[in-house]
């Protein structure tokens, strides 16, 4: 494996950070501050989502530019509709613990399709290390909405 390069750990890094500032929000006592913290999780996920998929695209793009697969651009816009979706659901109000469960099942899954991105899409090699480190981050960041409406 190689070593993830430094600026690409770094930025992912900071695009922690809006995960864990407004999950924080979310357990804000003022429900007006918790709901923004709410809502721009889901936005901020979807996002992040979205730009995963954008990635995958990219990859299989750039793999076969004159005949990329079907299969590979079609999963690539899923990140996108799922985030979206549980985005929606939280606009809707239907931010409940099911919906953080929702987006940390949908970074675990990009993280499994990512993680074997080099041998199917020519990614870098380090990609998949990157990948781990930044989905577990995501993934325990989910757990601040989640408590925020268990404890209501």
């Amino acid at each position: 494996m190689r070593k993830i390069p430094p600026i690409a750990l770094v930025l992912g890094g900071f695009g922690l950070l809006p995960f864990y500032g407004l999950g924080g929000l979310s357990l804000a006592p003022d429900p007006t501050f918790s709901r923004w913290g709410l809502v721009g999780f889901a936005i901020y996920a979807a996002v992040i989502l979205s730009f995963l998929g954008g990635a995958r695209w990219g990859l299989e793009l750039a793999r076969a530019p004159d005949s990329p697969q079907a299969t590979v651009l079609g999963l690539s816009v899923a990140p996108s509709i799922i985030g979206w979706a549980l985005a929606m659901a939280t606009l809707l109000g239907v931010m409940q613990v099911g919906v953080a469960a929702g987006f940390a099942m949908a970074f675990a899954a990009q993280f499994i399709w990512d993680s074997r991105s080099p041998a199917e899409a020519n990614a870098p090699l380090w990609y998949p290390a990157l990948r781990q480190i930044l989905t577990v981050g995501v993934l325990l960041s989910c757990l601040l909405p989640g408590v925020s409406v268990a404890l209501g």
